[in-house]
């Protein structure tokens, strides 16, 4: 870490610069999404059922860790708005299952070019090679502290 370009900076963790980088995802897709009145986390559901079509909300909570409770009042606000609708899986009556609106599909490719254009910024003098790097270092420091999460249930 001595080697770090912040050392003199009071941002010397991982998980400092970490949070500082989220602050800073936050504040450019929010400023990026004021106008159609979405934030961050709804932005995230949109791009989830972009890709997937249909999940329900046990599959989203999963899929982007966030607690129910939290993408519950998320999912209202999306269905109050018209960005989803929600049915009962044919397959199981227990389930409902979330899938885009044409309101909410006409808002992907406004939050794809965001997407592209803060990976951009974010990556602006990185190789390629780099980026990857850099990603698999995080996927496996995520990793590790679930792992370490595990543990603390188990112990």
């Amino acid at each position: 870490m001595e080697d770090c370009i912040y050392k003199s900076s009071p941002y010397r963790s991982p998980g400092s610069r970490i949070a500082v980088l989220y602050r800073m995802d936050r504040d450019f897709f929010a400023k990026k999404l004021k106008e159609y009145c979405l934030g961050t986390s709804e932005m995230a559901v949109l791009l989830q059922l972009s890709y997937y079509r249909e999940l329900s909300q046990d599959q989203i909570s999963t899929n982007i860790v966030m607690d129910k409770t939290t993408l519950s009042k998320i999912v209202k606000k999306l269905l109050h708005k018209g960005h989803i609708y929600m049915v009962r899986d044919t397959q199981d009556n227990r389930v409902h299952l979330l899938g885009l609106t044409q309101k909410g599909q006409e808002m992907i490719p406004v939050l794809k070019d965001a997407t592209a254009e803060w990976v951009s910024i974010i990556s602006k003098g990185f190789e390629p090679e780099e980026i990857t790097l850099f990603c698999n270092i995080l996927d496996r420091m995520i990793v590790s502290v679930e792992a370490y999460e595990a543990d603390q249930v188990n112990n």
